[in-house]
């Protein structure tokens, strides 16, 4: 079904109008810098904003738990030359799941307006990217919020005016908005003491996983993959510089490489120990 929403733009200003209700994601204001995206929609005394972000992946799909065993080349060979069709989407499929690769919101953010107040009609300012959002209250008062990004940075904010100020909060993780997402647990936290332990218990159902920027102690950020049920890649980058000791999971020797100058290291020890700058990314690699 198509939502038809009042939509006017002011030429002179540049300012694009929307009327409240927008009961889709899609229907609303639609901003972004890149890196990342917000939808801003909603009605009576809800506004939802749906935050998305560039690369934010379930790389699920496809026959991924046991895809190295079933589609192998001389399968997938004879597969084809039998004509049989069923047992090629058998092959890079899974029962009821997704059969590739798709983008997942990163949650959202739903804001409940003070009572007796409903949401009006949002303006978006097409040269700068900002956002009005305009609502009634009891007695034919009027007010406005205002939603802002940053342009080279994953952050927004939003503005009260006074009379929403006791506007309430909610935020929706993005396994609750697609339920499909739950099939991946929790990433656990790298363990630290004088040595950063990443993955230290490897679920055995994450056989094709990959992922940036969880944050451990001692201002380092970490991303690992794993494929085909071990861990293939480790990256760390260094916020604030200092000895970097790793504990990175890769089974036999590895590689290891500066992002900022391509210093390379080989090695098939469990730990891996370098000073670090602030800003450097160091990758280990199977």
């Amino acid at each position: 079904m198509t939502h038809h929403n009042e939509q006017t733009t002011n030429n002179t200003a540049k300012i694009m109008t929307r009327v409240f209700p927008l009961p889709r994601a899609h229907t609303g204001a639609q901003v972004g810098n890149g890196t990342m995206g917000l939808m801003i929609w909603g009605g009576a005394d809800t506004l939802r904003i749906t935050v998305g972000r560039a690369g934010f992946w379930d790389r699920g799909g496809g026959n991924a738990a046991d895809f190295s065993d079933i589609a192998t080349y001389a399968e997938v060979k004879r597969l084809l030359e039998a004509g049989d069709e069923t047992g090629l989407r058998k092959a890079f499929t899974i029962p009821g799941g997704h059969t590739h690769p798709h983008l997942v919101s990163g949650g959202r953010l739903d804001l409940r307006l003070p009572a007796g107040w409903t949401l009006d009609r949002e303006e978006l300012e097409l040269g700068t990217g900002r956002v009005r959002v305009y609502a009634q209250g009891s007695g034919g008062a009027g007010a406005a919020l205002t939603i802002r990004q940053a342009t080279h940075h994953e952050l927004a904010w939003i503005e009260l005016p006074e009379e929403l100020t006791d506007s309430e909060a909610e935020l929706i993780p993005a396994w609750d908005i697609a339920p499909h997402f739950k099939r991946y647990p929790e990433i656990p936290p790298p363990q630290r003491g004088d040595t950063l332990h990443v993955l230290p218990s490897l679920p055995a159902r994450w056989r094709e996983v990959s992922f940036d920027d969880v944050r451990a102690e001692g201002a380092f950020l970490i991303g690992a993959t794993v494929s085909r049920g071990h861990v293939t890649e480790v990256r760390v980058r260094a916020e604030s510089g200092g000895l970097l000791r790793v504990a990175h999971g890769i089974r036999g020797p590895w590689q290891a490489w500066r992002d900022s100058s391509g210093a390379l290291r080989n090695g098939d020890s469990k730990i891996f120990a370098m000073p670090c700058v602030a800003g450097e990314t160091w990758r280990l690699h199977a």
